[in-house]
């Protein structure tokens, strides 16, 4: 008897260290931030007049809570048609509200409303070329699917949003797509 207490006392002595560990978390954490960078394409429209601009754009987004981010994004588009040059700049700021529920697909659909600025420069190339340059009010409001690769990566298969701008004394109805790469900053996020 006294051996097996021994034995007993020994084994609980050696199996300290077991159990001064904490509990293991099961549920991941979200993470701190996202950055995004991809490719963007808008079709503007002036009063008949439309312009297919392509560019890049960027945003940081910071997760306010699980379903909900403050973003921030900018982007550059160009394009060139009957002899004008375009150029559009942009900068936006608003909220994104994320379903982020596991699926078999990996995919997290979201909505978004984003208000900011845009500066259209229009240049007429040849000799004498003039520039029209402006900047006024914009917002974007739509949504898109992100397909989580990984934790820490996704791929954001698509996000369209409807574009209003206030350009030349003027509202232009546009529509705004954008794809490309996310990197999650901080946490883990589930799959």
């Amino acid at each position: 008897m006294n051996k097996r207490l021994w034995i007993l006392a020994v084994l609980l002595v050696a199996a300290t260290p077991a159990f001064a560990q904490g509990p293991i978390s099961v549920t991941p954490r979200m993470p701190v931030a996202e950055m995004f960078g991809g490719f963007s394409y808008a079709r503007l429209n002036d009063s008949g007049a439309t312009a297919n601009t392509k560019g890049i754009v960027g945003s940081f987004a910071w997760n306010a809570r699980p379903w909900l981010q403050i973003v921030a994004d900018s982007s550059y588009n160009v394009s060139s048609y009957n002899g004008v040059n375009v150029t559009l700049y942009g900068n936006h700021y608003g909220a994104r509200v994320f379903h982020r529920e596991r699926n078999k697909w990996r995919a997290s659909p979201f909505a978004e409303f984003l208000v900011g600025g845009s500066h259209l420069n229009n240049t007429v190339s040849g000799p004498g070329g003039l520039t029209y340059t402006d900047l006024g009010f914009s917002m974007k409001a739509g949504g898109g699917v992100d397909f989580n690769i990984s934790p820490h990566f996704a791929v954001r298969v698509f996000d369209a949003d409807y574009y209003r701008t206030s350009l030349f004394s003027a509202h232009q109805n546009n529509i705004w797509l954008t794809t490309g790469f996310v990197i999650r900053l901080g946490g883990a996020r589930p799959e």
